[in-house]
């Protein structure tokens, strides 16, 4: 199997459990977008990388482990000692609905600059996945834009989940810009229809795929919530039905979606198939069942790295509820 290789921030989800006296405490979990897709990757048995930095303090160094505990290559996960490591708040509503407050004000993630882009070798990279997340600080926007051409330049497919954080975002920064500045060099798009209406309110479903197809996008894949997914490419367009589950925590539910997928078309292109070769097999539906099911697995259990399921996990659940 191809190597999937991850760029972007490693950080704490501190998740809020309410406790018998009606106040709070708060539980550490490794997270962050990109680190969650590598980690999901590892969990079903492929080849993980992760690229990233996180402070030389303590949550750095226990996020380090983290993620070697699971598998992932960390030989370009640096720390730094010129900032801390980033943090996310994170409380959950009845239905497991997730809200964010981050501490990510000159963190080590977003140091992250071209000398460290340099030391990253892309040969390996079957797949290189990045977010949106990335591109909050203009600086880091463009080592995410050069480290993207670079990875094309070698071969590799690359993955892009809009993944929108508004919270993150500067109100002097347009998030549409940004995200529009790296999707000529993206193949495989990941978006809820949430985030589509924030980028752009007046366009419909139909707008976004013609526009992301035109610009080069030759799978797009859209969430909604429990709702069926929506898989759209040049010749085809099919929905994915998502299992029945009891929802605990969304935090990581598009993380385990997109992970899923990418080990999925890692192991394709092991098969010395071409992207478009792999877009025309039922590989692909293999592959997006698998996905959602990862998703659905993921949500009905708290945290991140620790909620993502293994494969035989997966193909339980696929079997079970026939997806």
């Amino acid at each position: 199997m191809g190597v999937v290789y991850s760029f972007g921030e490693l950080l704490v989800d501190m998740l809020a459990q309410p406790d018998q006296q009606q106040g709070l405490h708060y539980r550490p979990f490794s997270g962050g977008a990109p680190a969650n897709v590598a980690v999901a990757v590892a969990k079903l048995g492929g080849q993980s990388c992760f690229i990233g930095q996180v402070g030389d303090d303590f949550f750095g160094h226990w996020l380090v482990d983290s993620v070697k505990q699971y598998g992932v290559n960390s030989r370009y996960l640096f720390t730094s000692s010129q900032a801390k490591t980033a943090l996310a708040f994170v409380s959950l509503d009845a239905h497991g609905e997730r809200c964010f407050s981050f501490y990510r004000d000159q963190t080590a993630d977003l140091l992250f600059d071209l000398a460290c882009l340099d030391q990253v070798d892309f040969q390996a990279a079957a797949v290189f996945h990045c977010c949106s997340n990335t591109l909050t600080d203009p600086d880091l926007a463009n080592v995410t834009l050069e480290a993207l051409q670079r990875a094309r330049q070698q071969g590799a497919i690359t993955s892009f989940d809009i993944n929108l954080r508004s919270a993150l975002w500067p109100t002097d920064r347009s998030p549409y810009e940004a995200i529009e500045s790296c999707l000529n060099h993206v193949d495989l798009v990941k978006a809820s229809v949430e985030e589509l209406t924030q980028l752009k309110p007046d366009w419909g479903i139909n707008q976004w795929q013609d526009w992301l197809l035109s610009k080069g996008c030759q799978l797009l894949v859209i969430t909604d919530g429990a709702k069926p997914v929506r898989v759209i490419t040049a010749n085809q367009q099919f929905e994915q039905v998502t299992p029945a589950v009891k929802v605990v925590d969304t935090t990581a539910a598009g993380d385990a979606l997109v992970g899923g997928l990418l080990f999925g078309l890692a192991n394709g292109l092991k098969q010395s198939l071409s992207f478009a070769d792999w877009l025309a097999t039922d590989e692909l539906l293999v592959a997006v069942a698998q996905a959602v099911a990862c998703g659905a697995l993921t949500v009905s259990r708290a945290g991140a790295f620790p909620a993502l399921p293994t494969l035989a996990e997966v193909k339980a659940l696929t079997q079970k509820a026939d997806i």
